[in-house]
């Protein structure tokens, strides 16, 4: 899939971005999740507005805390 055709799979009609699935994929990916959510985001990312990169950034931080404290059981 191109980086055009992978960013027009991920805005809704108003030409929003939509990435509602994440959650998903981190709950049942197991060990996939987290490197197919960066691939996902840095495929995105070229083509992406100002504002969205900003989004990206916070779900990137986002993973990366998962990383570090995914292993971690209380």
């Amino acid at each position: 899939m191109t980086d055009a055709d992978a960013l027009k799979f991920h805005r809704d009609a108003a030409g929003h971005l939509r990435l509602h699935y994440f959650s998903q994929v981190v709950a049942h990916a197991g060990a996939f999740a987290l490197p197919l959510l960066e691939a996902v985001l840095e495929q995105l990312e070229a083509g992406a507005s100002a504002e969205e990169r900003q989004r990206f950034c916070v779900l990137r931080k986002s993973l990366a805390w998962q990383r570090t404290m995914g292993g971690v059981r209380l």
